[in-house]
């Protein structure tokens, strides 16, 4: 969110964000471990984007692909 006001005291500084919008709580993740990202495109044009542990993945990027088609 944008800044809504800075404060300085000494060496501290105190930085105010607008408030958020409420958010679906199936929006959010919380995940610890190597990951890795990525995306690509269907022959139909569709984006399909991933993320996964790095040891699966081959195989979930595979399984996905041939789910969709």
């Amino acid at each position: 969110m944008p800044v809504e006001n800075e404060k300085l005291d000494g060496e501290l500084k105190t930085v105010y964000f607008e408030e958020s919008p409420i958010m679906s709580t199936y929006l959010v993740a919380v995940v610890v471990g190597l990951f890795d990202h990525i995306e690509d495109r269907t022959s139909t044009g569709m984006q399909m984007s991933l993320s996964t542990s790095i040891s699966t993945y081959e195989t979930v990027w595979t399984d996905l692909f041939e789910f969709i088609y």
